[in-house]
């Protein structure tokens, strides 16, 4: 370049070839001139400089430039981006250049193969914001998300699998497909606010097509909507009310549902955490999709079920012989954390919705291994405080971003507060999960193991560790307890991508 002058072989010039084409394809379809940005790539070359409205880079450093470019347009809006500049752009005469020899055993006959593309994307999302993470889908599991069911399907597999990245893609591929609406429903109150964030983003053109909801919310909405009345005492605490749902609404609803169906009928109802819901839950949601192709979809894992009880698919009139993905290769969790997360509960039989397994030994390979544990033991309750603040900020200073991604994870309300009190005073700002909706924040997020459930984060803090159930005594079910402790300790550490913190209070 001479003079804000271009120049490759014997040719050459201003603002680069088809600069005044490319914004001009934006103006005339009626959209932003800086949508479409024109984009010269040098083989051999490594270099990232502007020309006038042309961006010039090289081989090298093309993939993690158009990764980190921000989405402006849509498939339909590409198309026809695309379809006006092959008009402009004439194809090149056959003796224009010079032929190219054949590519040799092992050289690579493109710009870039597919294998450095994905470690490209891969790359990308690592040093991004979590909650772009949290929408990644490894290009081994596109197959899965667009398979064809001929009926009620499930989606299984081990923590950190992508079950629900897998669901949310699921959900964009059925709305392109069909014109019904489409309920993403799942157990956690404050879970699906944060996935209608994510699939906004993720899918903004679709969001208006998928309906994100906790189950007794919309069974709530759907009586009210009837003007059936349910005698529930909303005045007593919010988990003697979650109870008394279980047992009283979701009949209710059920039955109504059955005698006056919903209208307009959902096109297909996606279910995750379905291992957290009740018979009478999974009654209700099979009622709803039918037994249609790509009707129903129940994601979860047995492994995973933070509350007592259970059921099996068979009691709930749910077959799914023969339509069902089981994921093995875990692309969530650095393999130290889930090392350590799966000897917590390996030894613990669990019932997966088909039947019981002998212990919860289970085959994962791991993809990503740059993650590592950190056990902080103290001598008091106050020195493990201090720890924990030290450890906070530490993470904090050598990257300001850092607490973003950052989770503070609790096993009961009363430690949130503590914790909550605790870090406030220490000037580090936080964000409560029951208020995170799923947009970036510059906040690290307090919440219980419960609220964290389907939810992920770079760093995750578990204060005053334990696996031992808060009471043991004689009672007949003390192993079931020790148990059930053990799998919502299990989710809070498989909550972790890169780093988990462990701490605890010497006896």
């Amino acid at each position: 370049m001479r003079g804000g002058r271009w120049r490759i072989g014997g040719g050459e010039g201003a603002a680069g070839p088809g600069a005044g084409t490319g914004a001009g394809a934006a103006v005339a379809l009626g959209m932003s001139p800086v949508a479409v940005q024109p984009l010269l790539v040098f083989a051999g070359h490594r270099l990232d400089e502007t020309l006038g409205r042309v961006r010039l880079t090289g081989r090298e450093d093309v993939l993690s430039m158009l990764l980190a470019a921000p989405k402006r347009l849509n498939a339909p809006m590409v198309k026809a981006v695309a379809a006006y500049l092959e008009e402009g752009f004439p194809a090149y005469e056959a003796n224009a250049l010079p032929e190219r020899p054949a590519a040799a055993a092992g050289e690579k006959s493109g710009l870039f193969d597919v294998e450095e593309v994905e470690q490209a994307a891969m790359a990308s999302v690592l040093h991004g914001p979590i909650e772009q993470w949290m929408t990644f889908l490894h290009p081994d599991q596109v197959a899965i998300a667009r398979r064809e069911w001929s009926g009620p399907a499930r989606i299984s597999g081990p923590a950190g699998t992508g079950k629900t990245v897998v669901g949310l893609h699921r959900a964009a591929h059925i709305a392109t497909r069909t014109t019904g609406p489409i309920m993403y429903v799942t157990y956690v109150n404050n879970l699906p606010r944060v996935q209608g964030r994510l699939f906004q983003r993720m899918a903004p053109h679709l969001a208006d097509r998928v309906e994100f909801t906790s189950l007794h919310g919309w069974a709530q909405r759907f009586l009210a909507d009837r003007g059936v009345r349910i005698n529930l005492d909303k005045r007593a605490a919010e988990d003697c009310f979650s109870r008394a749902w279980l047992q009283a609404g979701r009949g209710s609803a059920l039955a109504e549902l059955r005698e006056r169906p919903a209208a307009p009928p959902y096109a297909a109802v996606i279910v995750d955490e379905v291992q957290d819901l009740t018979l009478v839950g999974v009654r209700l949601l099979h009622a709803l999709a039918g037994d249609g192709p790509n009707g129903l979809l129940l994601i979860g894992d047995g492994q995973q079920a933070v509350y007592p009880g259970g059921f099996r698919l068979g009691e709930a009139g749910v077959g799914i012989k023969g339509r069902g993905a089981v994921l093995r290769i875990n692309y969530r969790n650095a393999a130290p954390i889930l090392d350590e997360a799966m000897r917590l509960v390996s030894d613990d039989p669990f019932d997966d919705l088909d039947g019981p397994t002998a212990n919860g030994h289970r085959t994962v390979e791991t993809t990503y291994h740059e993650g590592r544990v950190v056990h902080a033991a103290a001598a008091s309750e106050s020195d493990h405080d201090d720890v924990l603040v030290g450890a906070l900020g530490a993470l904090a200073a050598g990257d300001p971003a850092a607490l973003a991604s950052t989770a503070v994870l609790c096993r009961s309300r009363t430690d949130v507060e503590h914790y909550h009190r605790l870090l406030t005073r220490a000037g580090l700002p936080v964000l409560r999960l029951d208020s995170y909706d799923g947009r970036p924040t510059e906040a690290l997020k307090i919440g219980t193991y419960l609220r964290a459930k389907g939810l992920e984060f770079k760093h995750v803090f578990l204060p005053a560790f334990t696996t031992r159930p808060t009471t043991l005594g004689g009672d007949p079910t003390a192993a079931e307890r020790a148990a059930l402790t053990r799998r919502q300790s299990f989710v809070a550490m498989t909550r972790a991508r890169d780093l988990l913190w462990l701490g605890t209070i010497r006896d």
